[in-house]
C-alpha cells in the first residue's frame, strides 16, 4: 500500500480571513481615526495672543473648523477665569468679524482688540457662529518701567 505523505494546503475562500489579520485591521483603523480626531479637535481649532503690556492693543489670531463650511463670523472675547461657576465670566473685552477660508473647512482669523487696563492672565474665549467655543489664553504684563 503505497500512502502519499503529502500534506496539501488548505484552500481559502476570499471571504476567509485570519483573526490575526482582523486584528491588524482593527488596529490600523482605530489608529487612523484617533488621529484625525486628535488632529481637527486640539490642533485644527486654536485663539492665540502674544503678551502685551498695559495699555498696548492686544493682537489675536486663530483658526477654527466648519464642517458645514459656512460659520464665517466669530466673537472672541477677553475675561478673568472665573474660580466658580456660579459667578459666571467678567468681560474685559470683545472683539469679532469674518473669518478668511484657508481650506476646505478650516477658517483663519485676525483680529486686533483694545488694550486692557490691568495686568494679569486672561482668558481668551474664540466663538464662531453655531459651533463649539475654543478657548486660549492673554498675558497682561505691568507696564514697561522705560516707557514711563
Amino acid at each position: 500500500m503505497d500512502v502519499d505523505t503529502k500534506i496539501l494546503p488548505i484552500k481559502r475562500r476570499w471571504t476567509q480571513f485570519r483573526l490575526r489579520t482582523l486584528l491588524i485591521l482593527v488596529v490600523l483603523l482605530c489608529l487612523g481615526l484617533g488621529g484625525w480626531q486628535i488632529y481637527w479637535t486640539h490642533f485644527a481649532n486654536y485663539v492665540v495672543a502674544d503678551p502685551v503690556h498695559v495699555g498696548e492693543p492686544i493682537h489675536v489670531r486663530g483658526q477654527f473648523v466648519d464642517w458645514n463650511g459656512r460659520a464665517t463670523v466669530y466673537v472672541v472675547q477677553a475675561s478673568l477665569p472665573s474660580r466658580r461657576a456660579k459667578l459666571g465670566r467678567i468681560i474685559h473685552q470683545s472683539g469679532g468679524g469674518r473669518a478668511e477660508r484657508s481650506g476646505r473647512w478650516t477658517f483663519r482669523f485676525e483680529l486686533e482688540m483694545s488694550p486692557l487696563r490691568a495686568p494679569g492672565e486672561y482668558e481668551l474665549e474664540l466663538r464662531p457662529m453655531d459651533r463649539p467655543s475654543v478657548f486660549g489664553k492673554l498675558f497682561v504684563l505691568p507696564p514697561d518701567e522705560d516707557t514711563k
